[in-house]
């Protein structure tokens, strides 16, 4: 039988199988895994290419501070080196009553496996680190945040294979057929079975051309669209009231004051001094019938019964037959439906509304525990779920339990804020991390309430002094590449754990002086290592190490292992129960340790990982024998009489369910105050108790609420001066294939109507100025036939157009509640660049 593997490309968690051959192994679909069936997209068969890459880091490099060159170092000198900067800048920055180390930041992959996260999460804890983050923040911090208001635990409720089952399906602001080919099939195979596919993107995709139906939104208003349809099932009473009455907080009682006042566009509770809200208003005031006047249930007919099909026409600018008939799709109750979403909802300041809006709706229609429907984020990075499950984001411990803040300095407190739920979870973390077991509580870092600890928050602090990235390359990544490449300028000590020297870890040879030094730690590739991650669908997968490592590289988990030996005896406090002489063996005892330590893994099967191959001995010669002990190459050859081999089927968390609601009973929130469910004590959802519709920067007018036209807790307003919008859209390689002649790789190009251009004056290859309120871009513009909605479209992200330091990407934060950076909706203008 053929060695087997997941393919790490996207989180769709395809299995492939791997056949060594000579020149280059060859990476075929899985044909008995359940997700693919042996089919395979250009992306996964490219796997081989990866691999077997010339450009990929074999060795261990230093570029030393102020040097102009890398050198060779062993791994010996290499982990010391970083054990050692780690730890004095960790002393030098300590602070006592956060039990943080301020001057430390790891940002971590979401392509990492499961126990690489599970290592790096622990050891940063260990450390005092608070800025702890990863890739999520960027693409999909608004569905953590709108599913977590509304379901519990974040992430898509149902499997792939419930959607061929499914009699209409909706895709919003994502195109499956280019980035998740795979999950793309499945919506085909549903359409040959009878269901409808929609999809609602202002672009054209392949994904819209090969649906029944693409209705092309203005952009920004996919809140407008939901809180439409949200409307017309409770119009036409197409909800179940016994359902939502025994699942969903319905029943409960709120208070009249804390509603939405139409004629202001502002919901109770809003104060103008601190332009925020005062979030108590919106906590419930009892429970009821669902049919009192003051029911959630009640509550939401008000609220959405403004969204008349006429209004919402005008808003999106779809027709009202097009939405008609997607109304009658929508809550025809003959069959189940499906929500498939992407960045193009989520990279938005109204993203957490969006998916609140979407969760609300496929609620009501009762899509959320039958054999079809669902809701499911298209996330794009291999393990992302995983690496948010497994506390990746600096505001959550494993199991999305709340990181503690200075406000609960004991376990007591912790309870008393976030309730007994997250404590009683907490207690076998606490003991599987700390020699104290609960005791050891007071050694979790604990971060101020609105302190901001993502990677950007974190470089423009300016006062980190060591950063270790694990598989990041913000420089490549950021919105802000010139921004990123200052903070680095000001870091003591670098440290890229990557099987490429990347653009981040190459910064300092586009600088004229530098002083920081940069350690580049080569890591394993995705077959030459064992280990599990989650799919979206949170289908954790075993893979097994199918192929020997080229050169000198290391599993990031043994890497992330020997940086904490050499820092044990400064962490009297740490528990770490793991012997790093064995790969296998350590991926193992990981495995078995998250299946105990963090709740929603509870019950994860215990399996064998596969073999692995023997690393060379790397080590100095003549080092102390302890030091080329701990940097010796792994064994491989332990427990051989333990079975092999990846599991096809895999593992859904929570306890084997593959349908969310079936593994936690917990009731939906419907109205987002604060509140106690389940013994959970959740805070409200800033923008409103209730998805509202805002308009975006440019739009003009609001017919909802003309005096409130765009989000009160935006802390810029859009501007008669900036009167274009920006969407981004393709990535910094399809910048470059499409630089116009001559212009140089690297120049950003901004699409633009033929109809806006001469209405600007402006021809077809111009040079322009892309500019916003902070910042300004030079560009080329190029003319695409579309309609003339205001809308330009740039690269979300690029780099190499100028030196100058105000020259960068025009992205700034735009989200205060997920810190997501506004990717979609930017107030924007052209001018011409002489």
């Amino acid at each position: 039988m053929p060695a087997t593997t997941i393919c790490p490309f996207c989180a769709v968690g395809c299995g492939l199988t791997v056949e060594k051959a000579t020149p280059l192994p060859r990476f075929r679909g899985d044909p008995r895994h359940p997700v693919n069936r042996g089919a395979l997209c250009a992306r996964g068969a490219a796997a081989t290419f990866e691999t077997a890459s010339r450009e990929r880091l074999l060795a261990p490099l230093r570029r030393a501070p102020g040097g102009s060159r890398w050198m060779p170092v062993s791994w010996n000198e290499a982990l010391d080196r970083t054990a050692r900067v780690l730890l004095e800048a960790r002393a030098r920055t300590w602070d006592t009553t956060r039990a943080a180390a301020t001057g430390v930041a790891f940002f971590g992959g979401a392509t990492a496996m499961n126990e690489e996260v599970w290592l790096f999460v622990r050891l940063a804890r260990l450390l005092g680190v608070l800025d702890l983050d990863h890739q999520g923040r960027a693409c999909h911090a608004a569905t953590t945040a709108g599913l977590r208001a509304t379901l519990g635990p974040p992430a898509a409720t149902h499997d792939w294979t419930h959607l061929l089952d499914a009699r209409w399906i909706l895709v919003l602001g994502s195109n499956p057929a280019d980035a998740h080919p795979i999950a793309a099939r499945y919506l085909q195979q549903a359409r040959a079975r009878g269901a409808r596919v929609v999809v609602v993107d202002p672009r054209s995709s392949r994904t819209a051309h090969g649906a029944d139906q693409h209705l092309a939104i203005r952009p920004g208003t996919d809140v407008a669209l939901l809180c439409g349809l949200i409307a017309q099932a409770l119009a036409r009473n197409r909800i179940d009231e016994e359902w939502l009455t025994r699942h969903t907080d319905a029943c409960r009682q709120v208070a009249g004051e804390a509603e939405l006042d139409a004629r202001s566009g502002r919901f109770g509770g809003w104060n103008e001094t601190i332009r925020a809200y005062a979030e108590e208003v919106w906590t419930y005031r009892g429970e009821g019938r669902p049919d009192h006047p003051r029911s959630v249930l009640q509550a939401l007919r008000r609220h959405f019964a403004r969204y008349s099909p006429e209004t919402v026409a005008a808003i999106t600018a779809i027709s009202p037959p097009d939405l008609q008939a997607l109304a009658d799709l929508v809550t025809d109750q003959r069959g189940t439906g499906a929500i498939l979403f992407s960045m193009g909802v989520t990279q938005q300041v109204c993203g957490v509304a969006a998916v609140r809006a979407a969760a609300i709706l496929q609620a009501l229609l009762g899509n959320l525990d039958g054999p079809a429907g669902g809701l499911f984020p298209m996330k794009g990075h291999a393990n992302i779920q995983g690496a948010t499950d497994l506390g990746g984001l600096y505001t959550d411990l494993p199991g999305y339990l709340p990181a503690p803040t200075v406000k609960e300095p004991t376990l007591a407190t912790y309870a008393t804020r976030f309730g007994e739920a997250p404590a009683t979870r907490l207690s076998p973390l606490l003991r599987a991390w700390m020699t104290d077991g609960e005791a050891g509580y007071s050694h979790l870092p604990r971060r101020r309430d609105g302190d901001r600890h993502s990677l950007h928050a974190c470089l423009s602090r300016g006062a980190t002094e060591v950063m270790v990235l694990l598989g990041q390359n913000p420089l490549h990544g950021s919105g802000s590449p010139h921004a990123v490449a200052r903070a680095l300028r000001g870091l003591r000590l670098l440290v890229c754990i990557d099987p490429f020297l990347t653009e981040t870890s190459t910064f300092w040879e586009r600088t004229l002086h530098c002083d920081t030094e940069v350690l580049a730690l080569p890591s394993a590739m995705f077959a030459e290592k064992p280990g599990s991650r989650t799919n979206a669908c949170r289908r954790v997968q075993w893979q097994e190490a199918c192929l020997p490592p080229r050169g000198d590289p290391r599993p990031d988990a043994w890497i992330i292992h020997a940086l904490y030996e050499r820092m044990a005896a400064h962490l009297p406090h740490a528990r770490w129960p793991f012997d790093g002489r064995s790969v296998n063996g350590l991926y193992r005892a990981v495995q078995a340790e998250m299946g105990e330590a963090c709740w929603l893994y509870d019950g994860l099967p215990r399996r064998g990982l596969g073999a692995c191959h023997t690393h060379a001995d790397n080590a100095d010669r003549g080092a102390p024998v302890q030091a080329i002990q701990r940097a010796s190459a792994p064994h491989a050859n332990d427990d051989s009489t333990e079975e092999t081999g990846g599991e096809p089927d895999g593992w859904h968390w929570p306890g084997g369910h593959s349908r969310l609601r079936d593994g936690v009973q917990r009731r939906i929130r419907l109205w987002a105050g604060p509140c106690d469910i389940e013994g959970w004590r959740e805070d409200a959802v800033p923008d409103g108790p209730l998805p509202e519709y805002y308009a975006p920067p440019g739009a003009g007018d609001n017919p909802l609420h003309p005096a409130q036209v765009s989000n009160p807790l935006l802390d810029v307003a859009p501007s008669d001066e900036f009167p274009l919008v920006l969407c981004t859209a393709m990535s910094e390689r399809d910048a470059r294939r499409c630089a116009s002649p001559g212009a140089g790789v690297g120049v950003l190009e901004v699409r633009v109507p033929v109809a806006m251009a001469e209405r600007l004056e402006l021809t077809d290859g111009a040079p322009v100025w892309l500019e916003t309120a902070t910042r300004r871009a030079p560009a080329v513009l190029r003319t695409i036939e579309t309609a003339d909605g205001g809308v330009v479209w740039a690269p979300s992200h690029w780099s190499g157009a100028s030196d100058a330091e105000g020259l960068h990407v025009v992205v700034d934060p735009g989200d205060r509640h997920t810190l997501l950076d506004d990717l979609r909706l930017v107030p924007c203008r052209l001018a011409p660049r002489g």
